[in-house]
């Protein structure tokens, strides 16, 4: 079939008509993906520290009571609110990372028949070849519900760290550094994901606040997620909020982070941020707010940085070494370590020894008293 030069010129118009809005789209999610890859070769290395508060609604999750894990219960059983304080690291040109974290944890006291918040202060390093997790005794347990209580202080492994890394309240400097995700569980030391142009679509434009931004979404994750960046339209450095979702019928949202700037001599940077998070099992929100209080653009490092030197008594849990030798005690300079069975035996030894003097002490200061008593009398 033969079409005239004025019908295949009217075809022509027809298909640039449907077309240009697709290619204008795809234009504009090109220059925005730019932008973020800029971002990931905007430092050699950079060191932020964060203060803020959690606020958590009671009842916002259930957890299992003790280790039976067929009775949850909520916890917590008041609502309450916490101070956050963090302090992160990058060493972008080594790939080397350090996450200091203060906020609170819990733990069920079955004396009470309830979960109790207690202090959780932990050190997270990753020097290019071994993760390093850091929760000693006396900033954690000890100040516990349970102060007797003891467990692992310092873990290594070799491979993943087997601690959540960044937790929400970090989002916005992962996104400062163009650490933009499109996936839920991610390599924390891949300081430099890959950023593709299939994984995003352009939802359109809308309006936060005074701002108009673009509303990328990425494609859904293999557990089903998908995120919403909302990117200020006039400068894509800036993304003003970040939204999570699970990929239900209608989607379910889990997060949402929206985030203040303040324009530096590094560009723009987040000033201040609120997270929303809602439970997975309760579907209750706690709330994050955040203030970047430090930034330090490019800082003098050291090897010492990204390493932790365990004092005397901290119990280590190494996963690189054989099965039966991971679990050990670091005793002082020049002594080997010991297994924490031997070391923990050591322990009680001593305490019974403490327990015996103590007595013969008290018992021999007895007889003394009493001995001045009777000469007393005596001399009387």
């Amino acid at each position: 079939m033969q079409f005239s030069v004025k019908q295949q010129l009217i075809v022509a118009l027809i298909a640039a008509l449907v077309c240009s809005p697709t290619i204008a789209a795809e234009e504009e999610i090109r220059e925005v993906l730019q932008t973020w890859r800029q971002q990931q070769q905007r430092f050699h290395a950079v060191r932020f520290k964060i203060s803020g508060t959690l606020t958590r609604p009671d009842g916002y999750t259930l957890l299992p009571a003790g280790n039976d894990y067929k009775n949850l219960v909520p916890a917590s059983a008041e609502s309450e609110q916490v101070a956050i304080e963090s302090t992160l690291l990058f060493d972008f040109t080594h790939g080397r990372l350090r996450r200091h974290l203060i906020k609170a944890s819990g733990m069920w006291v079955p004396e009470e028949n309830a979960w109790r918040s207690f202090p959780f202060d932990q050190v997270v390093t990753y020097e290019g070849t071994q993760w390093q997790s850091y929760t000693p005794h006396e900033l954690n347990l000890a100040k516990a519900a349970l102060p007797d209580r003891q467990g692992t202080e310092l873990a290594i492994y070799s491979n993943q760290p087997r601690r959540i890394v960044f937790d929400v309240e970090h989002i916005p400097l992962l996104i400062a550094c163009g650490m933009i995700r499109t996936v839920l569980v991610f390599e924390p030391h891949d300081f430099t994901p890959a950023i593709n142009d299939h994984d995003f679509r352009l939802d359109g434009r809308h309006q936060l606040d005074e701002n108009q931004c673009l509303v990328l979404r990425t494609i859904p994750d293999p557990m089903g997620y998908f995120f919403e960046y909302w990117v200020d339209i006039h400068d894509h450095r800036m993304i003003r909020r970040m939204m999570t979702y699970k990929s239900t019928d209608p989607p379910k949202l889990r997060l949402n982070t929206s985030i203040e700037y303040s324009e530096t001599e590094h560009g723009p940077l987040p000033k201040n941020w609120r997270v929303e998070k809602a439970d997975f099992m309760t579907d209750k929100v706690s709330v994050y707010q955040v203030s970047l209080d430090e930034f330090e653009a490019n800082p003098i490092l050291s090897d010492s940085d990204f390493q932790i030197a365990p004092p005397p008594g901290t119990r280590v849990h190494d996963e690189r070494r054989p099965r039966d030798s991971r679990d050990y005690v670091v005793m002082g300079a020049g002594e080997p370590e010991l297994p924490v069975g031997e070391f923990e035996a050591r322990q009680e030894q001593r305490k019974s020894r403490f327990a015996l003097f103590a007595g013969l002490a008290i018992v021999m200061f007895l007889v003394a008293g009493a001995v001045v008593v009777l000469r007393r009398r005596r001399s009387s």
